[in-house]
């Protein structure tokens, strides 16, 4: 069966209907995986459903969810604005009049921004959220909450009315937070920290992780049930290994956002990439574990040394040394790629004290079961 031809006017309609798109994604891509990619990006814009995004660390699952918020944001265009709604806040007393007068302005103001500035996106990193904080930031609290509680604060989920809330790291969620957001994806209203009441919003979720989650469900930190409440539409973010057809653009692509950061008296300098340089790159990074975010930063740091050349030149380019403490090594590298890419030129207390940390995020400090796989007592 023959394959199909890639549709390349999908790119320049999508350009047409998200600035993110336009600004990161429009190029003449080459890489099978991710052409496929971006067919599945559009497909997601086309309704409203839970998006879970599953790919390694750094290859862009955030900038992939502000894409299809904008994409269906332009879907939708000319939709009338709603407010928030509030049920059960009955009481009589001082309080909960001014509760009332507090949140009533708060979903006309949120109505407002939602009219002149366009649906909302909201960003939210789980894996950065301590578990006592992270209700309060997802679903907000009322004033006297807790200790420091002082005055009413929204929170990410009612601050996403009208638009999209973006779960980032979402097996990293404890699971107070991940039973709360599950009774949100159910009843589509929450209760915030401190009130006995609920609030109904309207958002859309996108959620991310770089983790595989059959394996965290099986493992009894990730629930099932949440699991499919979130991946209505599951969409797997091709590694850069997998995209090395795009090596070229990707790195033109990110030397030309990044220029702009050494602009002097409003000027921006011209950069390119001199004679084989990107070929050497390209094997550089042996499997680019870090993925578009580490390919990112070994451009910058190249930039910073290229003074007033115009071209960035093997000289340029970071030691290996270097490379490798300015790099993320996530948990999908090949530990044969580790040793050959980085054991000539990394101190062994260095690499010791990265074998122990792993097995501890990998097993969540079980000294048993971190004991058994590394064979130390």
């Amino acid at each position: 069966m023959a394959e199909t031809k890639f549709d390349y006017s999908l790119i320049a309609n999508m350009s047409e209907r998200s600035e993110t798109f336009k600004e990161v994604f429009d190029h003449s891509w080459e890489s099978p995986a991710f052409l496929k990619f971006i067919e599945e990006m559009e497909l997601a814009s086309r309704h409203d459903n839970g998006v879970l995004i599953l790919g390694p660390t750094g290859s862009g699952k955030s900038t992939v969810a502000k894409c299809i918020h904008q994409l269906r944001t332009h879907r939708k265009k000319g939709e009338v604005a709603t407010k928030p709604t509030l049920t059960g806040l009955t009481g009589t007393d001082a309080k909960s009049r001014e509760l009332r007068r507090d949140y009533g302005a708060l979903f006309t103001a949120l109505r407002t921004r939602w009219n002149t500035e366009g649906p909302p996106f909201q960003h939210q990193d789980l894996a950065r959220m301590s578990m006592t904080s992270a209700h309060s930031e997802l679903f907000g609290h009322t004033p006297g909450a807790f200790t420091d509680a002082k005055r009413l604060r929204p929170g990410a989920l009612l601050s996403s009315h009208g638009g999209t809330l973006f779960l980032d790291e979402v097996a990293d969620a404890s699971a107070v937070t991940q039973k709360a957001l599950l009774d949100f994806l159910d009843n589509k209203c929450f209760k915030p920290e401190g009130g006995d009441f609920e609030i109904h919003v309207k958002a859309a979720v996108i959620a991310a992780t770089n983790k595989d989650p059959i394996k965290e469900i099986e493992g009894g930190s990730f629930r099932d049930d949440l699991y499919f409440r979130l991946a209505s539409h599951i969409m797997i973010m091709p590694s850069l290994s997998e995209r090395l057809d795009d090596f070229d653009l990707l790195a033109k692509g990110l030397l030309a956002r990044q220029v702009g950061g050494f602009a002097h008296g409003g000027k921006k300098p011209g950069k390119s990439f001199g004679k084989g340089v990107l070929s050497l790159l390209k094997e550089y990074g042996g499997t680019w574990p870090g993925n578009i975010r580490q390919l990112g930063f070994v451009i910058s740091n190249a930039l910073t040394r290229t003074g007033e050349a115009e071209q960035i030149e093997e000289a340029h380019l970071p030691d290996r040394r270097t490379f490798y403490h300015h790099t993320r090594l996530v948990d999908r590298q090949d530990p044969v790629e580790v040793i050959n890419n980085w054991l000539p030129t990394v101190d062994f207390e260095v690499l010791k004290d990265r074998y122990i940390r792993a097995l501890n995020d990998e097993f969540r400090g079980n000294i048993d079961l971190m004991s058994d796989k590394s064979g130390i007592s």
